[in-house]
């Protein structure tokens, strides 16, 4: 989608909110700091009702969590004078970002405005499909060997039953030579398709569009249309199904406005959120042009345990004709078929299924959040057959004993399953879509690849609300099964953002990495980092009123 065809889109809608009460129903970008700021209240026990495997969340469903912590605050006894200073400053923030009269008026406003500038010294990885990323979960963004930079801008209009947003970037980063013929007779091997052609990647140095979605509310559901992020999973860097490791996809999405609660037997249920997306992948070569659709659902079943389960597949595109037997055959069939050929017309889908939780533990004063992520091929869903899943277990403390500024971050994402091994044409593949869970080129859930397993581990500091020093290390081991000889990949990182004026804020980033591929060569060893400002004015450009 050109940013041209986006913003057309995007004022169209403006005008059909005029005149209209505004409802919050756009979406925070899962980049804004809000999410890490909010989960922390969750786990300290002041938001009840979050939605953690459900992402990312309307303005709607952060405003109402900030009422909630802000209420629990105020309802709340014994907390020491440091603790509850910190927390009132926390929540505070929050509601400068969602002010109590989100749901009043109708609004056109500008956002935010931001230049980011980088550099990446040294050999770097860029295809997560087969040998993995330095730079993850960047939503796609272009990378290369020397200077990368990035500036854009966000704006949302959001009225009555109508919303939308827009998000455009002009994207500056080095191309690459094409790879050797060996290498690509090898990555030809590993998906079981033709050898592609020598092609150079050209550097990148034009306006995208970022994200660019309209919708409307009806009832209880949020319908919007566009290129619009997914994020279906607890774990903060890549679920397995859906994450910001790919750029965000061009979709049609149908979200629960609010939590729903049934009666009789059903409210044991809790409160229930669900979300069904279809969209289109692009970038593939093995189907060409496919589809995809997904399904999820979350249930809290107490204030202390959610579960979400997630059915997607990919389907249609080239030699999958589009007709009512294929479509109640992807829906309805529950074998894996004998696909002849890789485009057997008769085939169901590449189908996958996730499931995930998370569970406040009972110590340490509750403040620590256990939770995993699953991802199954053709299995009805993970714990039906858990040899054959991919895994991603985690603990998240809040604070740390006699540190309550500081916070604990612990994961193992693993796609190799724990008791089948048998290399890279399993997670993530399918022999009708070759081209895998991925959008251009980019996996679309956890950039640990195919078949990999990772540790990381990260702290961060809160010396404020906004203000925060956060620690990262990564350690990736590729299987051999996958790679000949395997694969090492090892990073730490540093991330300092804080406040710079009244609505100015500065971030830097550094990483210095270390990989071992030896279909690629010896021990590489890279160091890159960059610096971004951003405006924050939140300008109503519009206002209408009644």
């Amino acid at each position: 989608m050109s940013l041209r065809c986006a913003l057309l889109i995007f004022l169209v809608t403006v005008e059909l909110c005029a005149q209209r009460k505004g409802a919050g129903l756009t979406y925070v970008p899962m980049d804004s700091w809000v999410y890490p700021a909010l989960e922390r209240l969750a786990v300290r026990g002041l938001v009840t009702l979050q939605g953690l495997t459900l992402r990312p969340w309307s303005r709607h469903e952060c405003a109402s969590q900030v009422r909630e912590a802000r209420r629990q605050l105020q309802e709340a006894v014994g907390l020491e004078v440091p603790e509850r200073t910190s927390l009132e400053a926390m929540v505070g923030e929050l509601e400068r970002e969602f002010p109590p009269d989100v749901d009043s008026g109708a609004v056109l406003v500008f956002e935010s405005m931001y230049g980011r500038n980088g550099w990446l010294a040294g050999p770097y990885l860029n295809d997560s499909y087969h040998f993995g990323t330095t730079w993850q979960n960047d939503s796609g963004r272009p990378f290369g060997r020397g200077y990368n930079a990035v500036f854009g801008f966000r704006m949302r209009a959001e009225a009555g039953r109508f919303f939308a947003a827009i998000r455009g970037e002009h994207q500056k980063a080095p191309g690459r030579v094409a790879h050797p013929l060996a290498l690509r007779q090898f990555m030809a091997r590993l998906d079981d398709w033709p050898t592609l052609p020598s092609t150079e990647i050209a550097p990148a140095n034009d306006w995208k569009t970022l994200e660019a979605y309209a919708g409307m509310r009806i009832k209880n559901l949020a319908i919007s249309v566009g290129r619009q992020e997914l994020f279906w999973g607890p774990t903060a860097d890549a679920p397995f199904s859906f994450s910001t490791n790919a750029a965000p996809t061009g979709n049609v999405k149908i979200s629960l406005r609010e939590p729903i609660r049934l009666g009789g037997w059903f409210r044991y249920f809790g409160a229930i959120r669900g979300e069904f997306v279809v969209g289109k992948l692009l970038g593939h070569q093995y189907t060409e042009r496919p589809y995809y659709n997904g399904q999820k659902i979350s249930l809290q079943l107490t204030e202390n345990f959610e579960i979400g389960a997630t059915r997607w597949a990919i389907f249609l595109g080239a030699g999958h004709p589009v007709t009512f037997e294929n479509l109640w055959r992807h829906i309805a069939s529950i074998r894996s078929g004998s696909a002849v050929g890789i485009r057997y017309a008769r085939d169901p889908g590449d189908r996958k299924t996730g499931f995930d939780f998370r569970y406040r533990l009972p110590v340490m004063g509750r403040r620590v959040q256990l939770y995993s992520d699953s991802y199954a091929d053709d299995d009805v869903n993970p714990l039906a057959a858990p040899r054959r899943a991919a895994i991603s277990p985690g603990l998240y403390f809040e604070s740390l004993p006699g540190m309550r500024r500081m916070d604990l971050r612990l994961e193992a994402n693993s796609t190799t399953p724990v008791g089948l091994d048998v290399g890279p044409q399993y997670t993530y593949y399918n022999n009708q879509y070759r081209s895998g869970n991925a959008h251009l080129g980019r996996i679309l859930g956890s950039p640990v690849g195919r078949n990999g397993r990772q540790l990381q581990v990260r702290t961060a500091y809160w010396a404020s609300p906004r203000e925060r020093w956060e620690f990262g290390y990564r350690h990736l081991k590729i299987s051999n099964r996958m790679l000949p000889a395997g694969g090492t990949q090892t990073a730490a990182t540093i991330r300092y953002t804080r406040p710079v004026g009244e609505n100015w804020h500065a971030s830097v980033f550094f990483q210095a990495e270390r990989f071992w591929i030896p279909v690629l060569g010896g021990p590489q060893r890279n160091f890159s980092g960059w610096f971004q400002m951003q405006w924050e004015p939140r300008m109503t450009i519009q206002p209408w009123r009644k």
